[in-house]
């Protein structure tokens, strides 16, 4: 699961976010320029600490890389 800038002002979709992530006991991956932070209950998260499209493009530069390593 991936969220994309959801602030605390209104924070419906971090909750419901982080409800599914225990409920399925799937990663969420949080990503958040001002407040990344996951709450612990939460066991399998990752907080990125950027702006959406820089998260995406480091996140899609390190997919690449990897699948470069992998074809060596």
């Amino acid at each position: 699961m991936i969220e994309l800038g959801a602030g605390v002002a209104v924070p419906t979709v971090r909750y419901t976010m982080e409800a599914e992530s225990r409920k399925l006991n799937a990663p969420l991956i949080r990503i958040n320029p001002e407040y990344p932070d996951v709450p612990s209950s939460v066991k399998r998260s990752v907080s990125i600490t950027l702006g959406a499209v820089d998260a995406l493009q480091a996140i899609d530069a390190e997919i690449e890389r990897i699948k470069a390593s992998r074809s060596l």
